[in-house]
C-alpha cells in the first residue's frame, strides 16, 4: 500500500495579505526611527562643532585676560591704569582733559 502524500491546504490569501501589511508597517516604522536617529546625530555633531569653536574662543579670551592681569601687576601697568581710569599724573605734569561743549557732538 502506497502512502499518500498529504497536500497542504491552500494558503489563506487574507492571512498572507495581513502578514505583508504588518511587515510593511514594521519596515516603515523602522525607517522613520532610523531617519530620526540620523537627524539627531547630525544635530549633535553640529552642536559639538559649535561648542568646540566656543571653547577655543573662550580659551583665547582667558589667555588675553591673564595677560592683562599680569600687565596690571607691573609698575607700568599700574601707571597706565591710574592715568586712564583715575586721571592721575606724575608730579609736575599737568593732566589735560578734552571736554566738548554741551550739545556738541564729538568729532572723530
Amino acid at each position: 500500500m502506497a502512502r499518500r502524500q498529504r497536500i497542504a491546504p491552500p494558503a489563506d490569501p487574507g492571512a498572507s495579505r495581513s502578514t505583508q501589511l504588518i511587515l510593511w508597517a514594521v519596515v516603515v516604522y523602522a525607517s522613520i526611527n532610523l531617519a530620526h536617529l540620523i537627524l539627531q546625530e547630525y544635530r549633535l555633531l553640529y552642536q559639538g562643532h559649535i561648542l568646540s569653536q566656543e571653547r577655543v574662543i573662550t580659551a583665547e579670551k582667558g589667555r588675553k585676560l591673564k595677560e592683562a592681569i599680569e600687565f596690571a601687576r607691573t609698575p607700568e601697568g599700574v601707571e597706565r591704569l591710574a592715568r586712564k581710569n583715575l586721571g592721575m599724573a606724575r608730579p609736575g605734569e599737568q593732566p589735560v582733559r578734552f571736554v566738548s561743549p554741551q550739545g556738541a557732538e564729538p568729532k572723530i
